[in-house]
């Protein structure tokens, strides 16, 4: 990929630019799925082909939902418990990454999260390991 690749939190106007076709592979966690395309949404222009491809157990069938608003979809093929959805991005979202942070409280520790990251919703086994060498 070389110079094609970056990693970040979220997207950047830069990441998108001149894309005019969106390919996007629905996770195993919704409100992940949520985060990223509202955000890649939000920065992509009006018109661009949006295709949403993942399997059903996943939840990409509630990809035709959250997308109504901004990019309607609809399914163009399925196979082996996957869907595969097409849509044209008819108005961008309002992304604020704010929004999606959550945070709890462990031992006097506030933790931070985002959707898709492991101990979202409670510490888990190895995350209390971790803490507990601090």
């Amino acid at each position: 990929m070389g110079d094609n690749a970056r990693f970040s939190l979220v997207a950047t106007a830069d990441d998108v630019a001149d894309c005019d076709t969106l390919i996007y592979y629905w996770p195993k966690n919704k409100p992940e799925a949520q985060f990223q395309l509202m955000n890649l949404l939000s920065l992509l222009p009006v018109g661009t082909d949006i295709f949403v491809v993942g399997e059903n157990r996943s939840g990409v069938r509630s990809a035709e939902q959250m997308l109504a608003d901004y990019a309607p979809l609809n399914k163009v093929d399925s196979a082996r418990r996957c869907g595969l959805y097409f849509g044209r991005l008819e108005k961008q979202p309002v992304f604020d990454a704010n929004k999606f942070w959550g945070e709890y409280s462990v031992d006097g520790l506030t933790v931070k999260t985002l959707p898709g990251v492991f101990s979202r919703d409670g510490l888990d086994v190895g995350s209390q390991l971790f803490c507990s060498r601090r």
